[in-house]
C-alpha cells in the first residue's frame, strides 16, 4: 500500500481550501448577476477502494495475469491515493454548501471502470449520462424542495 507523504497530504489539503473559496467567489459572482451557480464534485474511478481492491478490479475477466492497463496505469504511480486523499477534503467541503453537487456518491461510477475511456476521471458518454442525470435529478430536487 502506497502512503503520501505529510507534504503532498498538506499540498492537497490547501488545494481543497483554494477550491472551496474558488466555488464560493463564483457563487458570489453568479448571485451578484441574479443567477444560479452550481459545482459538481464529479465521480472519479476508485474513490473508496483500497488499492488492493483497485488490483482485483483490473483482472479482465478473473483471468490470471490479465489486467486492464487503463487501471493499472492509474495504480503505477501515487494517483489513486492523491485522488482518495483530496475527495476526502472535497467532500467535507461540498457538504457544507448548498451548491455543491456531489456526484462522487454516484456508486457505479466509483466502483466500476466500465464508464470511463482513457483514465479514470474523464467518463465515457454512458459515464456522462448517468452523472447528467444525477445533476439533473439534483436541481429538480432543489428547486421542488424551494416551492414548498
Amino acid at each position: 500500500n502506497k502512503e503520501l507523504t505529510k507534504d503532498m497530504q498538506k499540498k492537497l489539503l490547501f488545494a481543497s481550501e483554494i477550491w472551496f473559496k474558488n466555488v464560493n467567489l463564483m457563487h458570489a459572482i453568479a448571485s451578484s448577476l441574479n443567477s444560479k451557480y452550481y459545482v459538481v464534485l464529479q465521480p472519479t474511478y476508485g474513490i473508496g477502494l483500497s488499492r488492493e481492491q483497485m488490483f482485483e478490479h483490473a483482472k479482465v475477466n478473473n483471468k490470471k495475469n490479465t489486467y486492464s492497463n487503463m487501471i493499472l496505469s492509474h495504480m503505477m504511480d501515487n494517483g489513486h491515493e492523491v485522488y482518495n486523499n483530496i475527495y476526502k477534503h472535497l467532500k467535507k467541503k461540498c457538504e457544507l454548501i448548498d451548491f455543491c453537487i456531489d456526484a462522487s456518491v454516484i456508486k457505479d461510477l466509483t466502483l466500476s471502470d466500465e464508464f470511463y475511456n482513457s483514465d479514470m476521471s474523464h467518463p465515457n458518454l454512458e459515464g456522462n449520462t448517468i452523472i447528467a442525470d444525477f445533476i439533473y435529478s439534483n436541481i429538480i430536487d432543489g428547486i421542488n424542495i424551494q416551492k414548498l
